[in-house]
């Protein structure tokens, strides 16, 4: 008779390789992101045993909802938290005063 004991895996183990990876692109002024595909692929050479499908609810939970944000749906980048927002360029009121001014100045013209 073979007997096999299940057993959780440790997610320390992968919590840590996320803060390495955060780390990292953090230390290269990289994007502080990661593609799903890598990611699973770095996991499972771990001995983790993750699918594309059970990643949305790992991320959700504790551990891993400590470090990465929330996933958007269709997305094939995981986000690290600590990301710095999109730099949009201008202020929506910034841009208002600019378009503003552009038709004052055609307005003159014709």
């Amino acid at each position: 008779m073979l007997i096999r004991e299940v057993t959780q895996p440790d997610m320390s183990k992968l919590v840590a390789l996320v803060q390495v990876l955060s780390g990292r692109a953090e230390d290269t002024g990289a994007a502080k992101e990661i593609s799903v595909t890598a990611f699973l692929n770095m996991a499972q050479s771990m001995g983790f045993s993750i699918h594309k499908d059970d990643l949305g609810t790992l991320l959700s939970e504790p551990p891993l909802a400590n470090v990465f944000e929330p996933q958007q749906p269709n997305s094939d980048v995981l986000r690290f938290k600590g990301n710095p927002e999109q730099d949009l360029g201008m202020a929506p009121d910034q841009a208002q005063d600019v378009v503003a001014k552009n038709a004052m100045a055609a307005a003159k013209r014709g």
